[in-house]
């Protein structure tokens, strides 16, 4: 069944696509004349100032297109005014570069107002234990910090992925893809909606980031800007639609859409924290950094990384749809990130002998 909404507007989508296109293309020079650029130092991978306007683009694009529609998307007005507010805080982190415990602070304002303004929560995480009456665990009085401490760990699952060319653009697709499936399969049509601008919008963003649209001179990235609204948006649909009297997913779900960022982060945190460093030191022990290690393409990395989230989501899905019970999503994600480190770590070995 085609999206009702996108029967009453069908130009909607082709004008979000085409506002990206021209803001993405724009706001490069502008990024250049205002210093949001990435420059070419200690740990970058690329040999040219970039702009890092690509989350100004994709958010301006949406949000004038969500303004100009013949019905209303108000009940996202929380949502609205959270991305605004972390837009600020990635170009003012983009442009000067902010301290790490500012950034967390300022993320935790905005973890604070999805949760208790918007009351986004997770109220119980399934029958996590397999008991025998089948009660799902409820949180309880922990359901808002947890939530809010979800929020900003999936902020930063995003921010810290997003290090090599189409990586974020190309996880975010495939997760709203797979919420968009479950969403269409609802008919909960106006989160579709939402969630199919985004992503028209981060598509058109991803052939920029590669440079497949009017060359290296107009390559974007994302910026903190960008990958932090990403995932935002992520973590907004995945607490809102697993929530309320007919969820449209379950809360075991969710860590196998978010997949690739999520096992990374938390495989990066651990390496730094047995290193005793600071779990916020960027460093190159992300996946895509040891890949290219040890003398991979840069596009068969992301190749690499995006079949790898490709694979979590599916493997998530169908057990979604095939009713697996919520002890076996939960539980069955550990196994993986106990492979995923040790696969790690045997790059990192072989980049030494290398």
């Amino acid at each position: 069944m085609i999206n009702p909404f996108i029967k009453e507007d069908p130009l909607s989508l082709i004008m979000v696509v085409i506002l990206s296109f021209l803001f993405l293309y724009k706001f490069g020079p502008a990024g250049r004349r205002l210093a949001l650029l990435d420059k070419p130092v200690g740990r970058k991978q690329h040999a040219e100032n970039i702009p890092l306007v690509g989350g100004l683009g994709i958010s301006a694009a949406v949000f004038l297109s969500i303004s100009l529609l013949p019905f209303s998307l108000s009940e996202f007005r929380i949502l609205f005014f959270a991305a605004g507010l972390l837009l600020i805080i990635g170009v003012l982190d983009d442009q000067r570069d902010v301290s790490p415990g500012f950034k967390l602070f300022a993320q935790a304002l905005v973890a604070i107002v999805i949760v208790s303004v918007d009351g986004t929560v997770v109220h119980n995480i399934g029958d996590i234990f397999s008991w025998e009456d089948g009660n799902r665990l409820g949180l309880g009085v922990l359901a808002y910090p947890l939530s809010a401490l979800a929020v900003v760990g999936v902020i930063n699952a995003m921010n810290m992925i997003d290090g090599h060319d189409g990586v974020a653009s190309g996880v975010f697709l495939l997760s709203i893809a797979s919420i968009l499936a479950l969403a269409g399969f609802a008919e909960v049509w106006k989160w579709h909606y939402l969630l199919l601008l985004f992503l028209a919008s981060v598509l058109v963003h991803l052939f920029f980031n590669l440079g497949l649209i009017g060359g290296l001179g107009h390559k974007v990235f994302l910026g903190d800007a960008g990958s932090m609204v990403l995932g935002l948006v992520i973590v907004y649909s995945l607490i809102g639609l697993s929530e309320g009297d007919s969820p449209v997913l379950r809360t075991t779900l969710a860590p196998w859409l978010l997949g690739l960022p999520l096992l990374d982060m938390v495989a990066v945190i651990i390496v730094r924290i047995c290193r005793r460093a600071s779990p916020f030191h960027a460093d190159r022990t992300h996946l895509h950094h040891l890949l290219l290690s040890v003398g991979m393409s840069r596009i068969k990395v992301l190749v690499v990384l995006l079949f790898l989230h490709l694979m979590l989501c599916v493997v998530g899905l169908l057990g979604h749809s095939l009713k697996m019970p919520d002890w076996i999503l939960f539980w069955g994600m550990f196994p993986v990130l106990i492979v995923y480190i040790a696969a790690r770590q045997a790059l990192i070995k072989r980049s030494l002998t290398a």
